[in-house]
């Protein structure tokens, strides 16, 4: 086997400013002549790897994880519809006319003139009976005798009282001032219990019917006494008097009772 030539030197370029040229046949020609491996050989003794899989980027690259899919919020709450068990009966349409427990009827509506919020209508009173005011005129009437007569009563004991009328002037005067006070008391009641009742006071109505009830019995217990004896000196008039105020008493306890108001 000749040996081979050493590979002639390169001249460098004339000038500096000028490329290098490669030889002919290109640079790995150099070392083919020289009798090395070739450019771009693995040296000896090399044993190739296996290439390595290409692993994926971990997360948080820049790359978002699918998010799974929420479901709207008008089905979170929606339940799925449940058949009926068995045996259940099913469920019966109502008549025509059938109308629910609670409602007005069809075509109802608030009535004519409602009141405006916060206020509310008041059942209006119902009037006194001409009876009844007949009945409470008289008690007005008879309580102003009755009311006078005390004011005498009292005007009279006061007279005793200043006057004197010996050892039992102050006695008699202050009996009649204590009369006449219990007499005007009665009076002035009477007087309110017949105008409350014309007005329509249940109140008024209530006192009045005590009132009348108790003194139309006594009147009709004296009216009864006056007739039946005659020696006492009761005269015709104070007979007729008695028995028409007892009337009248028993007459307004009635009316107020039974017929005070219209119906």
């Amino acid at each position: 086997m000749e040996p081979q030539s050493p590979t002639p030197p390169l001249e460098p370029p004339a000038s500096p400013t000028a490329p290098i040229q490669p030889p002919p046949g290109g640079w790995g020609t150099l070392a083919n002549q020289a009798g090395g491996p070739p450019a771009g050989a693995p040296p000896p003794g090399w044993t190739p790897q296996p290439p390595t899989p290409q692993q994926p980027p971990p997360q948080g690259w820049g790359q978002q994880p699918p998010s799974p899919q929420q479901p709207s919020p008008q089905a979170w709450g929606q339940q799925p519809p449940q058949p009926p068990p068995a045996g259940w009966p099913p469920q019966q349409t109502p008549p025509a006319n059938w109308q629910q427990p609670g409602y007005p009827p069809t075509g109802y509506g608030p009535p004519m003139g409602a009141p405006p919020p916060g206020m509310m209508w008041v059942q209006a009173k119902k009037p006194v009976t001409a009876l009844a005011k007949i009945g409470a005129l008289f008690l007005v009437v008879v309580g102003g005798f009755i009311t006078l007569g005390g004011i005498l009563f009292i005007v009279g004991g006061g007279i005793l009282t200043n006057v004197g009328g010996g050892p039992y002037g102050g006695i008699l005067g202050g009996a009649f001032a204590v009369i006449g006070a219990i007499v005007l008391a009665i009076g002035i009641l009477q007087v309110l219990a017949g105008i409350g009742s014309w007005r329509g006071a249940g109140v008024a109505r209530v006192l009045a019917i005590i009132l009348s009830i108790l003194f139309g019995l006594l009147s009709l217990a004296g009216a009864a006494g006056g007739t039946t004896d005659t020696t006492a000196g009761a005269t015709t008039s104070s007979i007729v008097i008695n028995w028409a105020v007892a009337i009248g008493y028993l007459y307004s306890a009635a009316v107020l009772i039974f017929a005070w108001k219209e119906k």
